[in-house]
């Protein structure tokens, strides 16, 4: 198993020893703290989609080539067939789109869920911009933006580093107390 990961956080002796343990183990250990992270069971799942939808568009596109061939002169079955072709072309375009935005969708959700803690991702999904977001080699760009101003307008969303719910809308911490700069109205009952 691959433990370079590791070796910055262990000690010489320690890291040797564990590298030793477990030369003989299959994996690799890996940093998914940025989000990056996608279970292989789901993306074996999508990479099957798109494999099997792909070789079955290919297919498609082949035949409508084939059929245009051995049509012969006859113009009006020809402009049926460059139709469903042009049909075709369309419905794997959308196929392509769409996979491309469930993995893209995937990518921000991991990011969200690993650096901003949100309490329910689903919560989260309908205040952002997508189109503003990009999603590529070099990382996820225009979503600290959208989740920087989501975490000030909607704190509620969000629990704290600690894992413990932010203040609520009452403005009472979660100790019950209420803060400085409560109005004449609560300090009367608190007096």
């Amino acid at each position: 198993m691959d433990i370079e990961i590791l070796k910055d956080k262990l000690n010489e002796d320690t890291f040797k020893t564990v590298n030793d343990a477990l030369k003989d183990t299959e994996g690799k250990l890996a940093d998914i703290s940025k989000g990056d992270f996608v279970s292989s069971s789901k993306y074996g799942a999508l990479q099957k989609q798109y494999d099997d939808t792909k070789a079955l568009l290919d297919d498609k596109s082949k035949e409508y080539d084939d059929l245009k061939k051995t049509a012969g002169d006859n113009t009006a079955l020809q402009n049926q067939i460059d139709k469903l072709k042009t049909d075709f072309e369309n419905q794997r375009s959308d196929l392509v789109k769409n996979y491309e935005a469930q993995i893209k969708k995937s990518k921000i959700e991991n990011r969200i869920i690993s650096d901003y803690k949100p309490k329910d991702i689903n919560d989260i999904l309908p205040h952002l911009d997508f189109e503003k977001i990009k999603v590529n080699d070099d990382g996820i760009n225009g979503l600290k933006e959208q989740m920087d101003e989501l975490k000030k307008t909607k704190s509620y969303y969000f629990g704290d580093d600690d894992g413990k719910p932010n203040g609520g809308a009452s403005g009472l911490d979660h100790g019950g107390k209420p803060k400085d700069d409560e109005d004449d109205f609560l300090k009367g009952f608190n007096s």
